[in-house]
């Protein structure tokens, strides 16, 4: 999940013990999705991160040109995401 503290959190599920977290540079609001063993959300940061699903290690990293709160859908390896820039991104 989330949170106005700049951090992506993932918690067990069963006993609400986080597992790790992973700071960016400003708030997160984008919801999270999950494709594979990837996961994939926005920050107003203005950045669309990749996170490895198990350890939260980042994978990869895309630039907008504003905040990004909306949240990504993931179809047939694509993620699709919007920013504040008024772009809609399609990205591999």
């Amino acid at each position: 999940m989330g949170s106005h503290d700049g951090n992506l959190y993932a918690v067990d599920s069963r006993s609400g013990r986080e597992l790790w977290r992973f700071a960016t540079g400003d708030e997160v609001k984008s919801s999270p999705s999950i494709a594979g063993d990837t996961v994939v959300f926005g920050s107003f940061d203005g950045n669309v991160y990749g996170l490895d699903a198990k350890t939260g290690s980042e994978q990869w990293r895309f630039r907008t040109r504003n905040d990004v709160f909306s949240s990504p859908v993931i179809g047939d390896g694509v993620v699709y995401i919007g920013s504040d820039d008024g772009h809609v991104y399609a990205l591999e």
